[in-house]
């Protein structure tokens, strides 16, 4: 069953998939519940693949966002500049999507509530941003919050 619904929704172009075939594309995803969130982000973005015009390209534009929240006017410039077609629809759907695929009580699912329900792209910002240690945006916000957490020693500071 499972793969009669994965070719259904593998033998439309993206671009003219209905919202119940978006649906179909994530029923054998897993939902998130906190941990292994490379292997869960991998088998997301496979997922979104099938569905979005430009998902992996557009996932990881905002990824490489970082710090910087994204919001609306972000979306549509740049959907208008780099002409990604699906870019706005897919910002719409994602938070939807999203939420139902963290479970509850997750910290996960908290990030999801707590970001605007028109804002999907936001949200996996905040996801990526959060669970994957190994984003260099990342790296560097830890790096320096390990530097302001270190005592200051000099001749006037005692330790």
């Amino acid at each position: 069953m499972q793969e009669a619904l994965k070719g259904l929704v593998t033998s439309k172009s993206p671009d003219k998939v209905s919202k119940s075939e978006q649906r179909k594309a994530f029923l054998d995803l897993e939902k998130f519940k906190g941990k292994d969130w490379k292997e869960w982000r991998y088998d997301f973005r496979s997922a979104a693949g099938q569905v979005f015009k430009d998902a992996a390209v557009v996932l990881d534009w905002a990824e490489d966002k970082g710090d910087t929240p994204i919001i609306l006017t972000d979306v549509a410039a740049q959907a208008s500049t780099e002409s990604w077609s699906d870019m706005e629809n897919m910002n719409e759907q994602l938070h939807a999507t999203l939420n139902r695929l963290m479970v509850v009580g997750t910290e996960a699912k908290e990030i999801i509530h707590n970001t605007s329900e028109t804002m999907g792209l936001e949200a996996w910002r905040r996801l990526c941003h959060r669970y994957d240690p190994s984003n260099t945006i990342n790296k560097l916000g830890q790096m320096r919050r390990l530097i302001k957490e270190q005592p200051q020693v000099g001749p006037t500071q005692i330790l």
